[in-house]
């Protein structure tokens, strides 16, 4: 017989270890156009401003991000450019 474990009810917060979680950029600011794809960034999390968007402070300027992830305000994050098309999307690393 097989045991199926149900998911845990935990919100992934941006201190798990080995997992990488995507998020999206709201409205890109034209800063972001000097990141090749691939590149790193790091971020503090300044503040949250609804459910699931969050202001943060990188040094191409503030950007609100989408993400169902828990970012704490104060926490440092690198965000890893994956995609610019059909939106701006970063891995937390």
């Amino acid at each position: 017989m097989t045991t199926i474990t149900p998911p845990s009810t935990n919100s992934p917060t941006a201190n798990n270890q080995g997992s990488v979680f995507t998020v999206i950029v709201q409205k890109a600011t034209p800063a972001l156009d000097s990141l090749t794809v691939g590149q790193s960034i790091g971020a503090k999390v300044l503040s949250k401003t609804s459910e699931y968007t969050y202001n943060i402070q990188t040094q191409l300027g503030d950007l609100s991000l989408q993400s169902s992830l828990i970012l704490p305000k104060g926490s440092e994050i690198i965000l890893q450019l994956q995609t610019r098309s059909p939106s701006v999307q970063f891995q937390i690393m």
